[in-house]
């Protein structure tokens, strides 16, 4: 990666605790409407809980390729973060697809709800790694 790539992504971590925070509230609060009474409202809320979903993911996927050589373990446990947030879909989807609605409302409560709370110390972590990168590039 160049460094405007490696800037971006910087800039970018910075960002993803606060997105991270309010995907694990939205995915709560749909989650609960999942488990009381699902409506065109909850479906709606959904798809843009996705759309947010996949630009946190593109972070995910850039930030760490950005950390493979430099940081590995950091970018293994975004690794893993990835993994957990793709399980948690599909498994979500198996239950759209079956119409278990109630189901879908357990694993956006329980399972993505916790990931994104979770990521807030790996991100912290990631911002302070960006950080001292870019510090010795300045130096």
């Amino acid at each position: 990666m160049n460094s405007r790539q490696l800037q971006f992504i910087s800039r970018a971590s910075e960002m993803a605790i606060p997105n991270a925070e309010i995907l694990a509230r939205t995915s709560v609060e749909i989650g609960r409407e999942f488990g009381e009474a699902c409506s065109i409202g909850t479906i709606l809320k959904l798809e843009s809980f996705c759309e947010r979903l996949h630009h946190f993911l593109n972070f995910i996927v850039l930030a760490e390729m950005a950390l493979q050589e430099h940081a590995v373990d950091i970018s293994c446990a975004l690794g893993d973060v990835k993994r957990r947030i793709f399980d948690g879909v599909e498994a979500a989807d198996a239950a759209l697809q079956s119409r278990n609605m109630p189901l879908v409302g357990v694993i956006l409560t329980r399972s993505l709800g916790a990931i994104f709370l979770e990521y807030r110390n790996l991100g912290g972590h990631l911002v302070t790694c960006f950080q001292s990168g870019s510090q010795e590039d300045a130096a």
